[in-house]
C-alpha cells in the first residue's frame, strides 16, 4: 500500500514499506491518464524527505536566472517557512 503525503506545490510524498520518495508532479497524464510525475529522491524518513524538498526547491529559483545573495537568502528563508509549516520539527533552529 502507498501513502501520499502532499506538501507544497507540486511536491508530494510517496510511502510504502520500506522508504519514502519524494516526487514531483509535472503537470502532464501519463498513458493511463493518471497524473505523471518524477521522482526527486529516495529517503528513509519523512523528516528527510522534506528537507529534500527544501533543496529541490531551493534549486529552482537559482536555476532560472542570476539573483543577488540577498534576493536569494530571502528567498530560501521563503521557502523554509512555507515547509516549516508543514512539519515544524524538520526545521528546529
Amino acid at each position: 500500500m502507498k501513502l501520499m503525503i502532499k506538501l507544497i506545490d507540486n511536491y508530494a510524498i510517496m510511502g510504502n514499506e520500506r522508504d519514502y520518495s519524494l516526487i514531483k508532479f509535472t503537470g502532464k497524464k501519463d498513458k493511463n491518464g493518471k497524473d505523471a510525475y518524477r521522482i526527486c529522491g529516495y529517503y528513509g524518513t519523512v523528516a528527510a524527505c522534506i528537507r529534500g524538498c527544501f533543496k529541490e526547491k531551493c534549486l529552482e529559483p537559482a536555476a532560472g536566472e542570476d539573483m543577488e545573495l540577498k534576493e536569494a537568502a530571502e528567498e530560501f528563508e521563503r521557502i523554509e517557512k512555507r515547509l516549516e509549516s508543514v512539519m515544524p520539527d524538520v526545521f528546529k533552529r
